[in-house]
C-alpha cells in the first residue's frame, strides 16, 4: 500500500481493497472493473461512468469536485506511485499539476 501525497488519490484508496493497491496497475484495474454507479464511504463520494470518474468530497462549507478521464485517472495514479513517464513534455505538464495541488 502507498502514502498517497495526492488528496484524490487518497479519496480512491478509500474504495480500492488494500490488496490492489500494491501497484498502479493493479489499482488502476481495480477501478476499471467498477461497476457504473455512485459509491459512497464517509464524507465522499466517487460516480464511475464509461468516461471516467468524478470524485466528492464533502466538506462543511462546500463540496469540492473533480472529474478524470480513465486516461487522466491514470497518470494520476502512475505519477503517484512512480512510474516513469517517459515523454519528457508530459512530465514537465504532470509536475506543474503536481505544484497545483
Amino acid at each position: 500500500m502507498i502514502t498517497a501525497s495526492n488528496e484524490y488519490v487518497k479519496v480512491l484508496q478509500m474504495f480500492v481493497p488494500e490488496g490492489f493497491q500494491t501497484s498502479a496497475h493493479t489499482f488502476s484495474y481495480y477501478l476499471s472493473t467498477l461497476t457504473q454507479r455512485r459509491y459512497d464511504i464517509q464524507n465522499h463520494s466517487i460516480d464511475v461512468t464509461a468516461s471516467g470518474i468524478e470524485i466528492f468530497m464533502y466538506r462543511p462549507a462546500y463540496t469540492p469536485t473533480q472529474k478524470f478521464t480513465w486516461n487522466e485517472l491514470k497518470r494520476l495514479i502512475d505519477t503517484e506511485y512512480g512510474v516513469k513517464i517517459h515523454s519528457p513534455r508530459l512530465q514537465s505538464l504532470f509536475d506543474q499539476l503536481g505544484k497545483a495541488f
